[in-house]
């Protein structure tokens, strides 16, 4: 099963846990505040993914969403065929299952990666750059406090 993406971002967990010491609520916001960066990012791969499928049916942009983790989020997937949506080339074939060796219902649009990731990809360096930005300010207001 298509399990989601990580941006992973250095220290981001020292950084939590640090403010998690001094505060817990400080670590709280920050991570309220990750999310509500990665949300834009979500919003996109959710467009992206409305038209995909073999008979587009919004199953797989619905079934993405972020999940609150403790150092951040992860952009995630349930939906069982979400790997082949969002990878698979024409022409490939179910290697496991009840149906293996069955060609794999491939979207007919876009080339892969096609929502979950390629938004990612568009919008990494932006998110990091604003995640950033939400760590100095939260540190800024750690130093004015102490």
């Amino acid at each position: 099963m298509f399990q989601g993406f990580t941006i992973e971002v250095v220290n981001l967990d020292k950084t939590i846990a640090a403010l998690a010491e001094l505060d817990a609520g400080l670590a709280v916001e920050l991570k309220n505040a990750i999310s509500e960066l990665a949300a834009p990012t979500l919003a996109k791969a959710k467009g992206y993914a409305r038209g995909l499928g073999v008979a587009p049916s919004g199953q797989y942009a619905s079934s993405l969403r972020l999940k609150k983790r403790k150092t951040g989020v992860s952009f995630v997937s349930n939906d069982p065929g979400g790997g082949v949506i969002e990878f698979a080339h024409l022409g490939a074939v179910l290697l496991t299952g009840p149906y293996r060796g069955r060609r794999a219902p491939v979207p007919r649009t876009g080339t892969p990666p096609r929502a979950l990731l390629r938004a990612i990809l568009e919008d990494e360096d932006q998110l990091i750059r604003d995640l950033n930005d939400a760590v100095s300010e939260f540190a800024d207001g750690c130093v004015q406090i102490g």
